[in-house]
């Protein structure tokens, strides 16, 4: 019995790892990060760091209400549109100070996206990478509903309480049974 059960988690946990790494290979585990661009330079930032996917996700576009420009995939209207048929797990702002007003009616406008909104300094004009290479981690403004483990305890209590409450309903389903069972004949 020990043995069986040891060999059962080893296989089991083999079989998570394999379908995980083949996930990982297929890019299904990569963060998808949508950019809001307020000038050309956080625009330039914001495609250089998409090239590096490995530390900054999986760039699916770069929007902007400021400005129009060919590398741009669209307005922040078509940033709530693909919100709706494709999974963004986050949105980046570059910190620019100067129009502290656009930022404020971007992240009004984006808010009711399910995701995270983050500012980065690592999109800002003014950015210099610090001596030690390793950038600052961008600062979280609104964090997405139920990440992380809150989703799975959430569906740990959903269950739950469905069970408990079909163990006190089960009761009054038995009896409701029985009356029909003797009020009818049957067939």
């Amino acid at each position: 019995w020990l043995l069986s059960s040891v060999s059962g988690t080893v296989a089991l946990r083999l079989a998570v790892r394999h379908r995980l790494l083949r996930m990982r290979a297929q890019g299904r585990l990569a963060r998808n990060v949508a950019v809001v661009a307020h000038s050309r330079q956080e625009l330039e930032m914001a495609r250089k760091s998409g090239e590096n996917a490995a530390s900054f996700g999986n760039l699916i576009g770069i929007f902007s209400d400021r400005f129009a420009d060919d590398r741009l995939t669209g307005s922040l209207d078509d940033l709530l549109r693909m919100a709706k048929s494709v999974h963004i797990d986050e949105i980046r702002f570059g910190i620019a100070l100067e129009r502290a007003g656009d930022l404020e009616a971007a992240v009004r406008k984006l808010s009711a996206v399910p995701t995270e909104l983050r500012l980065d300094p690592v999109l800002t004009r003014a950015y210099v990478r610090p001596p030690s290479g390793f950038d600052p981690p961008p600062l979280t403004i609104k964090r997405r509903p139920l990440a992380g483990w809150d989703s799975a305890v959430k569906r740990t209590e959903d269950v739950f309480c469905a069970a408990l409450l079909l163990l006190f309903v089960a009761p009054l389903f038995g009896i409701i049974m029985l009356l029909v069972r003797l009020d009818s004949r049957g067939p």
